[in-house]
């Protein structure tokens, strides 16, 4: 195994919270090159393979289920998949059924959750990745969680919704545009 091509010198906790812990990492490049201070955010719950969250595209029909999304740091509200973190002890696939239960009400047999890779929404900063699924024959068994700061009601939207989303940038989440992408791919064979 070759060296990696930058060195962490020195690490300091910053700040943390029940999700998150936040790092200032001094590092050095082969060259010589340093940063002091570079931010690393990091989430608590980290698998072996650096997946520290799931996204989940419902389908039901022929349609795909978003969620209209506020988000607080960016000010803006966009349309998103649904997606959260995977807790202590959970595997992946339990853990996209979970979050497409609590934001969405939607349930799917197992056998109808495809996972379709990882996702690294800012590797510069965000020590995770997400892994992606597509929730294939959902149906409504609930009412959605309604104490997530920011999430929207579900809406459903077919193929050509979802490129006019895309085109206008109304869906600007990295996650839910390789999601959406992969949808229609999919359902193009």
């Amino acid at each position: 195994m070759t060296d990696p091509p930058v060195r962490r010198l020195a690490r300091r906790l910053a700040v943390e919270n029940t999700r998150w812990r936040v790092f200032l990492d001094h590092i050095r490049d082969a060259s010589g090159n340093e940063v002091v201070d570079y931010l690393v955010v990091e989430p608590r719950v980290r698998l072996a393979n650096a997946v520290t969250g799931v996204a989940v595209l419902p389908v039901v029909g022929d349609r795909i289920v978003l969620l209209a999304t506020w988000r607080h740091a960016i000010e803006a509200r966009g349309y998103e998949l649904v997606k959260g973190f995977i807790d202590a002890g959970e595997a992946t696939p339990d853990a996209a059924l979970r979050e497409l239960a609590e934001e969405t009400g939607l349930a799917c047999a197992a056998t109808d959750l495809a996972f379709v890779g990882y996702v690294a929404p800012e590797p510069s900063t965000l020590a995770g990745k997400g892994a992606l699924f597509i929730a294939q024959n959902c149906r409504q068994e609930r009412r959605a969680d309604e104490d997530e700061i920011g999430l929207g009601c579900p809406q459903a939207f077919d193929a050509a919704a979802i490129e006019a989303l895309l085109s206008s940038g109304a869906i600007e989440d990295a996650m839910t545009q390789v999601a959406c992408l992969r949808w229609l791919r999919l359902s193009r064979r």
